[in-house]
């Protein structure tokens, strides 16, 4: 809610609360990343997006993700490994 209202940094912060209390949330580390891509925090992205990877390997958007956060960084032969 917090993010349709245009607070992505509350929205953020909100996120990383429920994730200290539920770590095996698979999909909320994924959308913490996105978040953070979306806020131009692509090292807080890229720690993010493994333990969504952890949670959920069959979901290829994630790897998808994380060579995005990889290539913003300049980090296009780390990012060739997950495309």
């Amino acid at each position: 809610i917090e993010e349709g209202q245009g607070n992505l940094s509350s929205a953020t912060q909100r996120l990383e609360q429920v994730l200290r209390q539920a770590p095996a949330f698979a999909e909320g580390h994924g959308n913490l990343a996105n978040m953070y891509m979306r806020l131009g925090q692509y090292t807080r992205a890229e720690a993010a997006l493994p333990k969504a990877m952890a949670l959920r390997p069959d979901w290829p958007q994630v790897h998808n993700n994380l060579a995005n956060a990889l290539k913003l960084q300049n980090r296009i032969a780390d990012a060739e490994a997950h495309y």
